[in-house]
């Protein structure tokens, strides 16, 4: 993963792979894009102050170890993050490209969550 230096990028590269195909995806949030920020800053608000003496890498595995611990249910929440982030890469598209055509591959992955999303590209025609 990578973040920029203001805070508000997260690139995140995922490889996976079937057989003897490998695919490599990049997912580009932004923070200031989504709503479930306020959520995050309200838990952030409410959990205990680290303490001064831990390092950093301690404090970062105290907090992916509590992140674990609720990891049932963002994985219910998964699907509707998933289609909130398909619906906003679909409009950056269409913003970027003109028109495009998206259709959906779930038989990739057994679960809805992990769903495909292709983007087919129609160049923008100038108006007569």
């Amino acid at each position: 993963f990578s973040m920029d230096t203001n805070g508000r990028w997260l690139a995140i590269q995922g490889e996976s792979k079937v057989g003897k195909a490998e695919m490599e995806t990049i997912f580009i949030y932004d923070f200031n894009t989504y709503s479930f920020m306020e959520t995050f800053a309200t838990k952030a608000q409410n959990l205990p102050a680290a303490s001064p003496e831990l390092t950093w890498d301690r404090r970062c595995d105290l907090f992916l170890n509590n992140n674990l611990q609720r990891l049932s249910t963002i994985s219910q929440q998964m699907p509707e993050c998933w289609s909130q982030l398909q619906e906003y890469a679909a409009t950056l598209k269409r913003k970027m490209f003109g028109e495009v055509n998206i259709y959906q591959e779930s038989s990739f992955f057994p679960r809805t969550s992990e769903e495909i999303l292709h983007v087919e590209l129609t160049p923008e025609t100038p108006s007569t």
